[in-house]
């Protein structure tokens, strides 16, 4: 249909459970290209503070607040604690259960931190915000820790307002936002998969990977990240490993 787009370099961002995604998307993009289907002049894909490996980012998240003096000795061993039973059922390929034990491990960290944001360690949760949340079942708290801080009533009111009219095809009965929490529930035995072995075949099928991180996050923490670079295929390779 708009056959002068093909050779214009075509690049894909994301970041956060969307860079996820998007690794997963780049690699069915190559092999459609590969088979002939498609004409498109792939360029690459950066991935931002991306979810790619659940494990090696929670491992990383007692040490990371330990060192910026989040957590002293007592509350780093209960977050140890927590996280080591992520590790166990991540191993035994529990998913849904890792993501029940994910949350029990942010629980633990804000008991431990006084309520740390988890997208911005230098700030804090509001102790009301916390103390409310208790007794609730886990996607209700991940709803809490990560659906609504993304929800603020600006960016609602942009995207179902100048937005939504602009495009001009959103059904009346769709807003954005509106299926957030059912897609959170719906995903949460996917939610601590590791998808690393999609960045290996994508960087040994020779794709641009740009892998990019900020360094205040909590969630994908730098340190988790390097971790997971490390695991990658390719640079084993290239390290003689």
């Amino acid at each position: 249909m708009f056959s002068s787009l093909q050779s214009v370099p075509f690049y894909i961002f994301s970041e956060s459970y969307g860079g996820k995604m998007a690794a997963a998307i780049s690699l069915k993009l190559t092999e459609a290209i590969a088979q002939g289907m498609l004409k498109c002049n792939f360029a690459g894909v950066a991935l931002g503070d991306s979810w790619i490996s659940p494990l090696d980012s929670v491992m990383t998240w007692g040490p990371y607040l330990y060192s910026t003096s989040l957590l002293d000795d007592v509350g780093l061993a209960d977050v140890s604690r927590a996280v080591a039973a992520v590790k166990d059922a991540v191993e035994q390929q529990q998913f849904h259960k890792a993501t029940e034990l994910w949350s029990v491990t942010e629980t633990v960290v804000e008991q431990n931190t006084n309520g740390v944001n988890f997208y911005n360690i230098l700030t804090q949760e509001p102790a009301e915000t916390v103390a409310a949340s208790a007794g609730q079942d886990f996607l209700s708290l991940l709803t809490r820790r990560h659906i609504r801080p993304l929800h603020s009533q600006s960016l609602s009111e942009l995207m179902n307002g100048p937005i939504r009219k602009k495009l001009g095809i959103v059904p009346q009965n769709v807003t954005w936002g509106g299926q957030a929490e059912e897609v959170f529930s719906n995903m949460a035995a996917d939610f601590m998969k590791p998808v690393v072995d999609i960045v290996d075949q994508l960087l040994t099928g020779g794709v641009n990977v740009t892998i990019y991180n900020g360094q205040l996050d909590l969630i994908v923490d730098t340190m988790g990240k390097t971790d997971f670079q490390l695991s990658t295929k390719i640079f084993r390779m290239r390290n003689g490993s």
